[in-house]
């Protein structure tokens, strides 16, 4: 995403490098670290004003259909700063889908919202990848990670260290698989 330089390796997005200000980053919606968005505005205000501010204002951000991804209802015209935290968090993937992307990269999306937003976002992401989205999804939800995962990577400090298929392992199996490998 080029806000970090990596320690090694390389990203490609339909063959072309991954580097700050790369044309491949316009293939790519992120939400990363958590929402930031001016308090002031509404979350109408703010999805327009970062699309305006990503240079592609010329194309169309789809905007009616990630409203309707961010459930947010009338809620979407209040200030920012009225939102809860799951609110907030709705409307960072609503902001990461702005423009369609076909690669969608999250990290820890899930965090603060209440099991109905959650099990919601399941379906989303599962609707995302039936429709050809690449989601890129952190998450220490082992389970959601399951449900909503073709593939899984355990990670720890920095390097892969576990992958396999989702439907090839049991909630059971992904949780004592975890452990096993954050063991120190």
């Amino acid at each position: 995403m080029g806000l970090i330089h990596p320690t090694g390796g390389n990203a490609y997005v339909f063959g072309q490098p991954v580097f700050p200000g790369a044309a491949s980053l316009a293939h790519i919606g992120s939400f990363i670290e958590g929402p930031g968005f001016l308090p002031h505005l509404s979350g109408r205000e703010n999805l327009r004003l970062y699309w305006k501010a990503s240079g592609r204002e010329q194309q169309d951000p789809n905007l009616d259909y990630v409203l309707e991804i961010a459930g947010l209802g009338t809620a979407i015209d209040r200030k920012v700063r009225t939102y809860s935290q799951g609110m907030r968090q709705r409307l960072g993937i609503a902001q990461a889908m702005l423009g369609m992307p076909d690669v969608l990269v999250l990290d820890e999306p899930t965090s603060g919202l209440d099991p109905k937003a959650s099990n919601e976002f399941s379906r989303l992401v599962t609707h995302l990848r039936e429709e050809g989205v690449a989601v890129l999804m952190a998450t220490h939800d082992l389970f959601r990670s399951r449900e909503v995962g073709t593939r899984i990577g355990i990670m720890k400090r920095g390097e892969l260290v576990a992958q396999f298929d989702a439907a090839e392992v049991s909630h059971t199996d992904l949780e004592r698989i975890y452990l096993e490998h954050m063991r120190d």
